[in-house]
């Protein structure tokens, strides 16, 4: 992270960097957002999209790269995700798991949208309440919504690291470092008892 942290910048820069799918951002309004962000000349917006997005969406991401391609919007493609997250002084995701990696790396903030998200389609869509992730991200970050991403700018503007919210999301989830392989192992060896 070192050698991405003191990346010189003139311009306050965004990051746009939703997941893949029908219950993306990029699919719901990928377009309203980049459209909005290309008016502020006077920042930098990078549009990264999920790496999956580029097998399956591609008629998205070219209609994207060729109405924005004279504006302030810069389209990121690399394997590496570094550049673009030490890059940006704020994120705006949907549900990606990038926005742990930005909001807990860099304790910067996160503007994110969930509305809408297809469920059925997730690991967990059998249970009962929401995950964690669905819960966190509303403690973390600031949501964008049908209703209000015509405001995306002053949410933008207005919005603050939540630097308390954010440490206390990164205690809850990286709880007894350096002992998974232990702690893992221990479980397995334990559970094979039982059932043997």
């Amino acid at each position: 992270i070192s050698k991405y942290s003191v990346l010189k910048k003139d311009k306050f820069c965004v990051l746009f960097s939703p997941t893949w799918g029908q219950s993306s951002l990029a699919s719901r309004m990928g377009d309203e957002i980049l459209n909005l962000l290309s008016k502020k000349t006077d920042w930098d917006i990078i549009f990264r999209p999920h790496p999956q997005s580029l097998l399956v969406e591609k008629d998205m991401i070219n209609r994207f790269q060729e109405k924005y391609k004279d504006s302030n919007i810069t389209f990121d493609f690399d394997t590496d995700n570094m550049k673009s997250l030490s890059s940006a002084d704020i994120m705006i995701t949907d549900f990606s798991g990038i926005t742990f990696e930005f909001s807990f790396l860099f304790e910067k903030p996160v503007i994110f949208s969930v509305q809408n998200k297809n469920e059925d389609i997730y690991e967990a869509s059998w249970l009962d309440k929401p995950t964690w992730k669905n819960d966190i991200l509303k403690s973390i970050g600031t949501e964008v919504t049908k209703e209000n991403v015509m405001n995306l700018i002053s949410i933008i503007e207005q919005a603050s690291s939540k630097t308390d919210e954010i440490k206390k999301a990164k205690d809850l989830l990286w709880q007894k470092q350096n002992e998974g392989a232990k702690n893992i192992t221990e479980f397995l060896i334990n559970k094979q008892k039982e059932v043997a």
